[in-house]
């Protein structure tokens, strides 16, 4: 079993798994890669967001994902699941779109899920890729269907944690490209030009350094 792990340098989740995959003598175990410089790499893989597990470049754990989620996968304490409920599915779609800037910011530029579900994007996020092959596909058309029926509800509920999100790591980027975060010194327009980026390509590429 081989896996792989993608992260962004800058990313804390990121850090604290891989400290815990080090404290465990756990890290040789793991191909890590930051997707600040394999940027094609990421985007053939559907890398939405970070941490990002692979398992045998088949079986995705998207994030969120705990440290101690990681360590017990890279342990061996992974099979795929023989049932599941579309009530979990959904859980795991919500949290997904959550943590995805990416996500997050298609959802709310379109303030739909729409654009989202013609991608690879609800599969992983719900983590289907990791039932049973036969159960696969069921699990995805049920898991649309209920998506598409409540879609309303759905972006009510997760509205707040997604503006949270993106008000944090707009601002958090902000600060690691040029130091400012002062209110005066930020428009709306850099704020949409900011969210336009992010709906095309997330955290992948993002540049660490200072833009002169």
């Amino acid at each position: 079993m081989h896996f792989k792990l993608y992260i962004h340098p800058l990313c804390s989740l990121c850090y604290r798994i891989v400290k815990r995959l080090m404290m465990k003598n756990l890290v040789e175990r793991v191909k890590i890669l930051s997707v600040s410089t394999k940027v094609e790499e990421a985007i053939t893989y559907n890398v939405w967001s970070v941490p990002w597990l692979i398992i045998n470049d088949e079986y995705v754990i998207p994030s969120p994902i705990s440290p101690e989620e990681v360590e017990n996968y890279v342990k061996g304490d992974f099979s795929l699941q023989t049932e599941y409920n579309v009530d979990s599915l959904l859980e795991n779609f919500k949290n997904a779109v959550i943590y995805s800037l990416a996500a997050s910011a298609i959802t709310y530029l379109h303030k739909s899920l729409k654009p989202l579900l013609n991608t690879t994007f609800p599969k992983i996020a719900s983590r289907i890729p990791i039932l049973k092959p036969e159960l696969r596909t069921k699990a995805l058309n049920e898991l649309l269907q209920e998506i598409g029926g409540n879609e309303d509800k759905i972006c009510s509920e997760i509205e707040d944690s997604v503006i949270k999100y993106l008000a944090i790591n707009f601002v958090r980027e902000r600060y690691w490209l040029v130091g400012d975060t002062t209110e005066e010194n930020i428009s709306k327009y850099l704020v949409a030009h900011w969210l336009l980026a992010k709906a095309t390509f997330g955290r992948v590429g993002f540049f660490i350094s200072n833009i002169p």
